[in-house]
């Protein structure tokens, strides 16, 4: 009984020790002053380019403005309208202003 007892203990403290938080293996937050450094890149696809009236001339890379965000992205395909094409891109995007 005192076997059993013993095994039963050692399990569980096992067990509970897999279950407090690793804190001390956590990575660091950035940070920048007291404040957390806010996200500064996003992903952006499905994004239409100008129009053209020659496939060749629609760019491989397309500079994209959204508010305070901006970036160049790559073309994914090219599509036609009538006699005209578009290019659609994708990437990321970066906020202005952010280092």
């Amino acid at each position: 009984m005192k076997k059993v007892l013993l095994v039963l203990g050692a399990t569980a403290t096992l067990l509970g020790g897999l279950l407090v938080p690793a804190t001390g293996f956590a990575a660091p937050q950035p940070k920048e002053g007291n404040a957390v450094i806010q996200a500064s890149q996003k992903w952006v696809s499905d994004i239409l380019g100008d129009i053209y009236y020659e496939k060749s001339e629609v760019p491989k890379t397309y500079f994209y403005v959204s508010g305070d965000w901006a970036g160049t992205l790559k073309r994914t395909m090219t599509v036609s309208i009538g006699n005209k094409y578009r290019g659609i891109y994708e990437g990321y995007i970066y906020k202005k202003g952010a280092q």
